[in-house]
């Protein structure tokens, strides 16, 4: 017997935790439910968020701390946004339109409008740095 993690249903089955997370996943089994059901297990999934959500913090807290682990490590990422202010947003609007107007990433923007538009992206793009937990 390993010390695997599982479920005893109520009609006394004995279900392994891989079993049900392939359930889980699979959209024809979800479809193939039953309105109760649907409701019990949206319930569960409910109840279970914050639980989830403690374990995920406590994880990147010692991550960060430098703990080592197999199979999870700490990333950076960064992500580079347009600053929204009204400065930018009369900046953009005036050179490029309405099409500007609604902020995109400065991906779109330079997709849409060219190397023309880069030096503006330049000026209003901050950069934020962040870590992400990643699982191997």
């Amino acid at each position: 017997m390993s010390n695997e993690l599982q479920i005893v249903d109520t009609n006394g089955e004995v279900l392994s935790i891989d079993n049900v997370i392939t359930k889980l996943n699979d959209k024809a089994h979800l479809a193939s439910l039953a309105d109760e059901q649907i409701e019990q297990l949206a319930y569960i999934v409910q109840s279970i968020k914050s639980p989830t959500k403690k374990i995920d913090d406590e994880l990147k807290t010692r991550l960060v701390k430098g703990t080592q682990f197999n199979h999870i490590s700490l990333t950076e990422y960064q992500r580079t946004t347009i600053k929204d202010t009204e400065e930018n947003r009369n900046t953009f609007y005036k050179k490029y339109g309405l099409d500007a107007f609604v902020f995109r990433t400065p991906a779109q923007l330079k997709k849409k409008f060219g190397e023309k538009i880069e030096s503006d992206i330049n000026q209003a793009a901050k950069t934020d740095i962040s870590q992400r937990v990643k699982f191997d």
